[in-house]
């Protein structure tokens, strides 16, 4: 599941790189913006599992370290008990990945 949800966000990723709003002329840059919308877009999927978690299941999480393999099981855990997560992150992504297209731009994020 977690290989589809991957292929799925380059497939995304791609299709905002070929946005002629973005005027990449380089492999590099393409190769750099690439990293910044996967980046977005993992912040995307992060958020969006935060809004629907309950109280009990955000202290959880409160005392872990995000970036630690600890840290990543457990949200594949939480992100499973979420009814129609991958629902929610295909709109969510979609929507953002039309944006990026549309505009030429990666949204400022929200700390």
């Amino acid at each position: 599941m977690e290989e589809k949800i991957e292929q799925y966000i380059n497939r995304l990723i791609q299709d905002c790189l070929n946005s002629p709003k973005l005027n990449l002329t380089s492999p590099d840059q393409k190769e750099e913006m690439g990293a910044k919308i996967r980046n977005y877009f993992n912040a995307v999927v992060f958020d969006t599992l935060i809004e629907n978690l309950t109280n009990e299941q955000l202290l959880q999480i409160k005392d872990l370290d995000l970036k630690s393999p600890e840290a990543e099981i457990k949200m594949a855990e939480l992100a499973a008990s979420v009814p129609g997560f991958i629902l929610l992150i295909d709109e969510q992504l979609k929507q953002k990945s039309r944006q990026i297209f549309e505009t030429g731009q990666i949204p400022v994020q929200n700390e």
